[in-house]
């Protein structure tokens, strides 16, 4: 009896704490409420945005960046004399790992040449890249703080230097392992410096996009629907309000039924069913081309420019290191290595290295995303190596 009751008391105790702990969707879509009443607040007219809740939590933007706001998210806008749509572009491939490191080296090696040269001596804002450069970089560093501080304004500074490497036998396997001899420490403060006096000396031109969000949009006469300030739902929901009204509501795939939707102000029925058919129209299936094309003879163009001016000095945990050595592949010793090196030496520790074992050193491309300061308390950026 003892056994039976304390099984269900444990049931109940268990079932209550069900009902309290935070369902972590439910959080997400609150956060992105929360950012969007906030960032569209200014907009008098109809909003509607596809909420790019896959970017993690809400991000806010200020209005003279709100063309940043898109390209991080991945969003294109459109505009009419009473509303905003915002909407999944679908000229954007969101990408990750390799085909995102593919597609970054072949488009910075299509970009202006003055551009990586200023990348390879001082560096360069983010910005001041086409859309099509800013948009592989934060896919590339597939870190959601990193495209929230960019949305919301921070400079990121971007390096591109050449990053000394080691090759290695690991003694406990036998595996091969190539390790970074030294690294450009993106928090130290001369770097931080830097990214802050470029963002200082930066003269910033407001784009067609974002004059429109600037100028607004006035509400609609004789509205079918108004949302106030602004709410959370989903496109089946909206797109069964639409019912009552004859040829507004859309036929779509139900995949998108619970596509999470911020919508705001005042609508039009038929408008309104016009921005679901937006939001709800899918990529068209095609064969996905292989981004490993060019990548080889792109990636050897970055490197001669950062070889060119990368000072080895200028990088972490690296004392004595020639650049001639590792640009000629010399062999070392594990012991002389860590003479030359103390990064490397750190990062191998414990690992049973013995000092007279061989090593040959070379390099890689590196690139670095630089913030003079943290964003929300988190770090921003970091640093990346490009592997051939």
């Amino acid at each position: 009896m003892f056994g039976a009751t304390s099984t269900l008391a444990l049931r109940i105790i268990l079932q209550q704490q069900e009902s309290v702990r935070p369902n972590p969707v439910e959080s997400l879509l609150s956060s992105w409420g929360v950012a969007c009443k906030k960032s569209f607040e200014q907009i008098r007219g109809g909003v509607l945005v596809d909420i790019p809740f896959e970017q993690g939590p809400g991000v806010t933007f200020k209005p003279n960046l709100f063309d940043q706001f898109l390209v991080a998210m991945h969003r294109t806008a459109e505009f009419t004399k009473t509303r905003l749509l915002v909407y999944r572009d679908q000229n954007f491939e969101p990408m990750a790992g390799f085909r995102a490191q593919f597609e970054l080296v072949r488009q910075l090696a299509d970009a202006d040449p003055e551009l990586i040269r200023r990348a390879a001596t001082e560096g360069v804002l983010l910005s001041e890249f086409p859309v099509s450069v800013q948009s592989a970089f934060l896919d590339f560093s597939s870190d959601p703080t990193t495209k929230a501080a960019f949305a919301d304004g921070m400079p990121l500074a971007i390096r591109l230097y050449e990053q000394p490497t080691a090759q290695w036998t690991k003694p406990s396997d036998g595996s091969k392992q190539t390790t970074a001899v030294s690294v450009l420490s993106t928090g130290v403060s001369s770097e931080r410096e830097k990214a802050a006096k470029l963002f200082a000396s930066a003269s910033r031109k407001t784009t067609q996009i974002t004059q429109s969000f600037l100028n607004g949009v006035d509400p609609v006469v004789g509205p079918d629907f108004d949302f106030g300030e602004g709410e959370v739902t989903t496109l089946g929901v909206i797109n069964g309000k639409l019912r009552g009204f004859p040829n507004c509501a859309i036929r779509y795939d139900y995949r998108f039924k619970d596509q999470p939707i911020f919508i705001k102000g005042s609508f039009k029925a038929k408008d309104l069913g016009l921005c679901l058919q937006k939001v709800a129209t899918a990529v068209v299936p095609a064969e996905a081309p292989d981004l490993r094309t060019g990548f080889t003879k792109a990636r050897a163009k970055l490197m001669e420019v950062a070889g060119r001016f990368t000072d080895p000095s200028s990088l972490y945990g690296t004392s004595t290191l020639d650049k001639s050595e590792y640009q000629n592949g010399s062999a070392l010793t594990v012991g002389e290595l860590y003479r030359k090196s103390p990064y490397f030496q750190r990062i191998t520790k414990g690992m049973g290295l013995d000092p007279k074992q061989d090593v040959k050193l070379g390099a890689t491309l590196g690139l670095a995303i630089i913030s003079p300061k943290l964003y929300n308390g988190q770090p921003v950026g970091g640093t990346f190596l490009i592997s051939p």
